[in-house]
């Protein structure tokens, strides 16, 4: 995975989108990230976030965990 400056260089996120997965039992978020790479070649990254509540849900500090659904070397083929 690529510094900070050297992905700032080479690519360029134009939008963000989450969407609530009604279909699960548990709170999940579903992320698409879409971005530019330096040849203007347009990508996708999909995410998803499960959030928990440790005392019952809506009680207490909830908690999440993000999951990628990619591998970082389909991302960063070049570094």
């Amino acid at each position: 995975v690529p510094d900070l400056t050297t992905f700032l260089r080479q690519y360029k996120i134009f939008d963000v989108a989450a969407r609530a997965d009604g279909t699960r039992k548990q709170s999940v978020v579903n992320i698409l990230l879409r971005y530019r790479d330096k040849d203007k070649n347009l990508k996708d990254l999909y995410y998803h976030v499960e959030i928990r509540w440790s005392h019952g849900k809506f009680c207490g500090n909830p908690e999440a965990k993000l999951y990628k659904h990619f591998l970082w070397k389909e991302v960063f083929h070049g570094f």
